[in-house]
C-alpha cells in the first residue's frame, strides 16, 4: 500500500493544478490531437507549446518574458522551450507523430468548440487561425 501513496499524491496534485490553472490553446488543440488522431497528451503538448508561445507572445509578453528568465532564456522564451524538448528526444513536429497536414483543418475545426480555445490570451475567432498554429507545428 505505501507504494501507492507517492503516485496517488502526484496525481492528487496534478489534478488540483489543472483545476485551479486557466488552459487555453495550447491544451485545446492537444486535447483535439488527441482525440481525433490518438497523439499521445504528453507528445502533443511537447509539439505544440513552442508555436502557441509563438502565437501567443504579444499576448502574453510578460508571462513569457518571466518564463525565459526562469529557463535563463533573454530574448526567445519559445525557442528555448523547442530546444529543450529536442534535448531530451520527443518529436518536435506532428508530422513526426503519424499526423498528415490533411488532418489539420478537421483537428482545427474540433478545437473551437473547445472552452481551453476560447479561454485563449489571444482571441481566436475563426478556425483559420487554429490552423496556421497547427500548420507552423506541421
Amino acid at each position: 500500500m505505501e507504494a501507492l501513496l507517492p503516485p496517488l499524491v502526484a496525481a492528487f496534485l496534478a489534478g488540483f493544478s489543472l483545476a485551479h490553472a486557466g488552459m487555453a490553446l495550447h491544451h485545446g488543440l492537444c486535447h483535439s490531437l488527441g482525440g481525433k488522431l490518438a497523439v499521445p497528451h504528453g507528445m502533443a503538448n511537447a509539439i505544440m507549446l513552442p508555436h502557441v508561445m509563438r502565437y501567443n507572445a504579444n499576448a502574453a509578453a510578460p508571462a513569457l518574458a518571466s518564463l525565459g528568465r526562469a529557463m535563463g532564456i533573454k530574448t526567445d522564451p519559445a525557442g528555448g522551450v523547442s530546444d529543450l524538448v529536442a534535448s531530451v528526444g520527443l518529436p518536435q513536429r506532428l508530422r513526426d507523430v503519424g499526423v498528415a497536414e490533411t488532418d489539420l483543418a478537421g483537428v482545427a475545426a474540433d478545437a473551437m468548440q473547445s472552452s481551453a480555445v476560447r479561454a485563449n490570451p489571444k482571441p481566436i475567432t475563426d478556425s483559420a487561425q487554429l490552423l496556421a498554429v497547427l500548420r507552423s507545428a506541421w
